[in-house]
Parts: C-alpha cells; sequence; structure tokens
C-alpha cells in the first residue's frame, strides 16, 4: 500500500464541530488509525473536514467505526449526510 492510499480527507457537509470530534475520538480508538484530526475550513461554511492516516494495515478509506451491538439493529431514517474522499 501507498502512503497516499494510508491517507484521506473526508468532508462531511451540513455538519460541525459536533459531530467532527464525535467522529475524530472514535476513529482514534481504531488499531488501524494512526492519525485522525477534524477541521471547519470556515465558520460560515457547514462543512466539517475528518482526516485520517492510518497504519499502513488498510486503506484510509476502508476504516471502519465500529458500532455499538444494540445500535446494529435499530431503526435508523436514511443518512442524509454526504460523504466524500478527496483526492490529495
Amino acid at each position: 500500500m501507498t502512503d497516499r492510499e494510508a491517507c484521506a480527507t473526508f468532508s462531511v457537509e451540513g455538519e460541525d464541530h459536533t459531530l467532527g470530534n464525535a467522529l475524530r475520538f472514535v476513529l482514534n480508538k481504531s488499531p488501524h488509525t494512526a492519525l485522525c484530526g477534524c477541521s471547519v475550513p470556515h465558520p460560515s461554511e457547514e462543512v466539517v473536514n475528518v482526516r485520517v492516516q492510518t497504519t499502513g494495515a488498510l486503506p484510509a478509506a476502508q476504516v471502519r467505526i465500529p458500532l455499538h451491538p444494540g445500535l446494529e439493529t435499530a431503526a435508523c431514517p436514511p443518512c442524509s449526510v454526504l460523504v466524500e474522499a478527496r483526492s490529495q
């Protein structure tokens, strides 16, 4: 795996630091994550960028957030958050 595959930035539209910090906290707990941070480019923009760097075991786009066992069967409305990986 190349260094470019081990790093990715995800943009979550319509969100702010509230979700960004929660994602950062959970992703940093993954054994595959070496570094994870979040930022809001500008206060007037409703977007949060989450940067993930893995240990090299798998590409950054494949790091998953483990769900609590009770949440796997919960009925949830479809997610309306757009997440896209940006090339670096």
